[in-house]
């Protein structure tokens, strides 16, 4: 069977690598190493390639780590990215190598998988009702579906990786490296905006940090190692300047610290971590610090009405006129429909700055429905974990569990999941690792219950 894993995933591999151009050369090559790779610990390197690679179009104008791996996601054959072709290789991997006899390992919570075949299904009928050509609809409005549920497969049926500690280490470290390399890019001003401080772009990055921040801060056991990855983890964040994340970083703190007086002590940690980030950065780069606050304060300002952020202001703007919208023609204006106008963006096809909102324009009440099923399980799901002190799970189990309920309120600023292939492949891999979880949270099947110190 190892030989046929082997021969499958180099065919993918292959597929995917002869639809790049020759100016991506050395993506193709990584492509095709990184699937090889994938036979061996397909778990692990498709993480690895998730949480190093960023989801920004250098056609926009930004370069240098802020693309870092772009051809990932933009590099495509028969209208799908590298990383669709990657995950298929990683998913089939993942199957064979599984102990089907292990029933002790076996995903058990599956509602995930099962609400998002429902919304692939209704998307799929609805593009090819709207007249879209099946390279389209796959393309275009089934890609990031399509992605979640193969990443579910390779987080759900790669239990040994997912319940070692080579994982969380492979994930701490790309903390720790993404850190060393983009702190003296900002530091300098080289970055993207803001005065050449903000790095990393895409939101991705940030929500990897934050919850990589709080899955060690939560642990019981440390060790200098998992410090110094919660550190690179505070600065991949700084240098990111993204304020979603960092409101669903706050947003978490206080709801569990009003659950529980064990939580306390996680938030005494974060704010210890800032604090001594701020110090340091006030006498080592203190435009960053500068910049960083000053973001902070004009969004504020924004809301309150006693400023005018443009990035705040567009996004308050284009939330109000989608419901305008939503409210005008409840029944959705189907996924091939132009972008409306009014939007603070506009392109080709319908965008609004709200998951929920862009699933109700696009697929109508019944879009809306599969919104709010999913932020139910994917609220329940995660916090059958975040919430329950006295069991000690894996740091990995941790930072997956984190993961949802970020991506969940930045998704009220943006329509991540369904409009990338970063976002749906990261939740894809969380719930593929949480659901080994038994329904009611309160034991985990190969992961819960280890005492590492990572």
């Amino acid at each position: 069977m190892s030989f046929v894993a082997v021969f499958i995933t180099i065919i993918i591999a292959a597929i995917g690598a002869f639809g790049a151009t020759t100016s991506t050369g050395l993506m193709v090559i990584a492509a095709v190493v990184g699937c090889a790779a994938l036979f061996w610990r397909p778990l692990l390197f498709s993480t690895l390639a998730l949480v190093v690679c960023q989801e920004i179009n250098p056609k926009f104008g930004q370069g240098g780590l802020t693309v870092l791996g772009y051809q990932f996601y933009f590099v495509e054959f028969g209208s799908l990215p590298i990383v669709f072709y990657f995950f298929v290789a990683a998913a089939v991997v993942a199957a064979i190598k599984y102990d089907w006899s292990d029933k002790l390992s076996a995903a058990s919570d599956k509602r995930p998988l099962l609400v998002i075949l429902i919304f692939l299904a209704l998307s799929i009928s609805i593009g090819l009702f709207a007249g879209l050509n099946i390279p389209s609809v796959f393309g275009q409005v089934a890609r990031p579906l399509m992605l979640f549920l193969l990443a579910w497969l390779v987080g759900a049926y790669s239990p040994q990786e997912a319940g070692g500690k080579s994982l969380a280490v492979v994930v701490g470290l790309s903390m720790v490296g993404l850190a060393m390399v983009g702190l003296p890019v900002a530091a300098t001003g080289g970055g993207l905006s803001l005065g050449g401080r903000l790095v990393y772009y895409d939101t991705a990055t940030a929500a990897v940090a934050a919850a990589v921040l709080l899955a060690i801060l939560r642990q019981r056991a440390r060790s200098a190692v998992t410090v110094a990855a919660a550190i690179c983890s505070a600065v991949v964040l700084l240098v990111s300047f993204r304020r979603s994340v960092l409101v669903a970083l706050v947003l978490i703190l206080l709801l569990t610290g009003l659950v529980n007086r064990a939580f306390r002590r996680v938030i005494l940690r974060v704010i210890a971590v800032g604090t001594a980030l701020v110090l340091l950065g006030l006498l080592t780069v203190q435009n960053l610090i500068v910049s960083f606050w000053d973001r902070i304060v004009s969004s504020y300002e924004t809301l309150g009405g006693a400023a005018s952020d443009e990035s705040t202001q567009g996004h308050v703007d284009d939330i109000r006129i989608g419901l305008d919208y939503a409210f005008a023609n409840p029944g959705g204006y189907g996924p091939a429909s132009p972008q409306l106008p009014g939007f603070l963006t506009q392109g080709s096809s319908i965008y609004v700055h709200d998951e929920v909102l862009l699933n109700w324009l696009r697929f109508g009440l019944t879009g809306l429905v599969l919104s709010a099923v999913i932020i139910y399980i994917f609220t329940r799901t995660s916090f059958a974990v975040v919430l329950r002190p006295r069991l000690e799970f894996s740091t990995i189990f941790y930072c997956a569990a984190y993961f949802i309920p970020i991506y969940l309120i930045a998704s009220f600023t943006a329509p991540f999941m369904m409009t990338t292939s970063r976002w749906p492949a990261l939740l894809g891999i969380a719930f593929g690792i949480l659901s080994r979880a038994s329904t009611n949270g309160l034991s985990v099947q190969g992961l819960g219950r280890q005492n590492t110190k990572f």
